[in-house]
């Protein structure tokens, strides 16, 4: 047996991991992280996958090092549920709700932002009204097309006029085929759905996804004061970094002390989108919640995130907006450099599939860099002492 890991090393860990605007459950999650777990290169044993309760997931990680054998409970917060209420499948729909969108950033002024400081991100917002538009119009210009050429037949032939809409009929028909088909491609919904996510707040406020947070900071804080545990990691993905930080400043609300003493805590945003939301929203509560976070130095927060992936607001400050201090130095940024950390083969044909590209924050690399998904949720290495964090403090980028 492996020698328990020395002072200052994680040999047990509590990961709270916070999901993407994902209609996908803990079993989807945990078949993904004990897949790539597999071809990591790390020694991991990963087990079953158990749903404690309607909000809550986990399953065992076991890894054995050279420091010492780490046992991590990786749990998911779920919030999924929320999720399939909001997952708009009537195409119609939710093209409409992105133009309403899309009017409502330029309103907030996201896009005129995006374009000085995160152009990929304000093409991103446009994305699904551009791809729409210019899709309408092809096909608009394809059954015309189809018209004239059927008329010009009918008439060759001595057929009855209406013979020529014929062709046009059969393409109207295959409208929604066509569309979906191209959505597999340029995955215009999966834009769309995430924006459409800012048109169900009322006032400002999403009353469920608030009240989720409050759920998911208690479980944090009962995690912390049970102390079995070196390490608590909250850790979010996509537009799950919006509630997993505000988890942990309504965390801090409830218990100011979280982290200065037992189980050391930290927050990871992966691929973050909270200013979108914070600047769209205008919701009063994140200035509170934020301004807790920037104040908690106890708890350690690391931002990773590569202008690259059109699905985050890399480049913008993820308090921007909100309300709270902005500080230079909270987050610590860094990018995950994913071009170092892959094979040019496979990092080539993730660049032309933007979901595949999105969710490599979570994957296993090809090789070992400063950003390693797996040596931080189950390493013997607190984040505070990851080569990640220890190189966003010498870069202290925001700003």
């Amino acid at each position: 047996m492996s020698a328990a890991p020395p002072p200052g090393r994680v040999s047990r860990r509590r990961v709270f991991y916070v999901a993407a605007f994902d209609p996908a459950g803990s079993t989807r999650y945990h078949r993904t992280f004990a897949e790539e777990a597999a071809r990591s290169g790390y020694d991991l044993t990963v087990g079953p996958v158990a749903k404690l309760d309607p909000l809550y997931a986990e399953w065992p990680v076991e890894a054995r090092t050279e420091e010492g054998v780490v046992h991590t409970r990786h749990g998911q917060l779920l919030w999924n549920d929320l999720v399939r209420r909001w997952w708009v499948k009537d195409e119609g729909r939710l093209l409409a709700s992105a133009w309403d969108s899309l009017i409502l950033y330029a309103r907030r002024g996201i896009l005129q932002l995006g374009l000085r400081e995160a152009p990929l991100l304000a093409l991103a917002s446009a994305f699904p009204v551009i791809v729409s538009t210019l899709f309408l119009a092809i096909y608009a210009g394809l059954c015309l097309l189809a018209y004239v050429l059927a008329a010009r037949l009918a008439a060759s032939l001595d057929w009855p006029w209406w013979t020529a809409l014929v062709p046009v009929a059969l393409l109207l028909l295959g409208i929604v085929a066509a569309w979906r088909a191209l959505d597999r491609l340029v995955l215009v919904a999966w834009l769309a759905r995430g924006m459409h996510f800012v048109r169900q707040a009322r006032s400002g406020v999403h009353a469920e996804v608030e009240a989720r947070c409050e759920a998911f900071a208690q479980r944090i804080v009962e995690a912390w004061r049970a102390g079995d545990a070196d390490e608590i990691l909250v850790v979010g993905h996509s537009l799950g970094t919006l509630l997993a930080s505000r988890t942990v400043g309504k965390a801090l609300g409830m218990e100011p002390q979280l982290g200065r003493s037992g189980p050391r805590v930290a927050l990871l945003t992966l691929g973050q989108m909270i200013p979108i939301y914070s600047m769209t929203l205008k919701d009063p509560g994140f200035a509170a919640d934020y301004q807790r976070l920037v104040e908690a130095d106890q708890v350690e927060w690391l931002d990773i995130g590569t202008p690259t992936d059109p699905g985050t607001a890399c480049g913008l400050h993820p308090l921007r907006g909100s309300g709270a201090e902005t500080r230079a130095d909270r987050p610590l940024h860094l990018s995950p450099r994913f071009h170092k950390l892959l094979e040019r083969k496979r990092y080539d044909a993730l660049r032309r599939r933007p979901l595949d590209f999105h969710f490599q924050y979570i994957k296993a690399a090809d090789v070992r860099g400063e950003y390693d998904w797996f040596g931080i949720v189950a390493g013997p290495r607190f984040l505070g002492q990851s080569s990640a964090a220890r190189r966003a403090r010498q870069l202290v980028c925001w700003i």
